[in-house]
């Protein structure tokens, strides 16, 4: 063990110190493993959660279980499912949850499929049943996606611009960063979503050639709800860029439920490693600012 991982270890374990931490709860399970093996990618991004020292991490494959009661104990959830609907009783859990001062996180492939009612048949091709969607699930997203839109350019490595600096998940951060990833495109962002950061769609490759949003937040009642449709895979979530949008906005969603007690989102002082197994080589990096601290006390949207 090293003397990094010993200090993170002894600090974790002393009385007290879980206090200190934020209850994220991964929902997983069940989903698109042809081309989002959950079993792959959600210990990466629960790795990702648990190399900060700031959150303690629980996760369930099983999301039709969930209950408003069971949901009290977290301060936000990610999700990362592409899969069948959870139910009544599970759908309003989740909605109590948010629209109460919960946190949601949510990535990549939840923004087509069943919860969304897009359904995908034998030809490939998709086509809405708004009667089988979970109506409170794009108002939670900020997001809807037209069955004849979705898609993306062919994979390759692009440029995320950040065009919204003041908002406390990239307050301090770098204004641009690199990703070799899927870029999602033509999806219809909801008038109250806030945009963080785009990316250039390029033609040449099957893009529309325009910007695209890849980073937005949105209010759904009293909580707070962060998306990208980053994340295809491991490279791509092992990006700096990827690494640093992804953790601190779990940080800034789970501050909503107790944004009373605590004034400020801290910034992340953990240092990445040049070369993130799985990662390859990124020119781009985002760098996490030390210090970096939100003026506004509410850590609004």
């Amino acid at each position: 063990m090293t003397t990094r991982r010993a200090f993170l270890a002894a600090a974790l374990s002393a009385p007290g110190a879980s206090q200190h931490l934020r209850r994220v709860l991964i929902v997983t399970g069940d989903s698109d493993t042809r081309y989002h093996d959950w079993r792959i990618l959600v210990p990466h991004l629960k790795s990702l959660l648990d190399n900060t020292g700031r959150f303690q991490v629980a996760q369930t494959e099983q999301p039709a279980s969930l209950t408003r009661a069971g949901l009290e104990r977290y301060s936000a959830l990610v999700v990362f499912y592409n899969g069948p609907r959870w139910g009544a009783a599970a759908e309003t859990a989740v909605e109590g949850f948010v629209g109460g001062g919960g946190g949601l996180v949510t990535l990549h492939g939840v923004t087509y499929g069943p919860l969304m009612g897009t359904i995908q048949g034998s030809d490939g091709k998709f086509r809405l049943e708004p009667a089988a969607a979970w109506p409170a699930w794009p108002r939670m997203l900020g997001v809807q996606w037209a069955p004849e839109s979705i898609g993306h350019a062919r994979r390759h490595e692009f440029t995320v611009r950040v065009v919204d600096r003041a908002h406390p998940i990239t307050a301090g951060l770098d204004a641009s960063f690199t990703m070799d990833d899927e870029l999602y495109h033509r999806m219809s962002l909801l008038p109250e979503a806030r945009v963080l950061a785009t990316a250039f769609s390029n033609p040449a490759l099957g893009g529309t050639g325009g910007d695209e949003p890849v980073m937005w937040t949105v209010a759904y009642g009293r909580g707070r709800s962060f998306h990208s449709p980053l994340g295809h895979d491991v490279k791509a979530m092992s990006a700096p860029g990827f690494v640093h949008m992804f953790t601190r906005a779990v940080e800034w969603a789970a501050a909503a439920a107790g944004a009373a007690a605590r004034k400020d989102v801290r910034s992340l002082r953990f240092k990445l490693t040049k070369q993130i197994p799985g990662a390859g080589n990124y020119r781009g990096s985002m760098r996490a600012a030390d210090g970096v601290r939100t003026a506004n006390p509410d850590l609004r949207l």
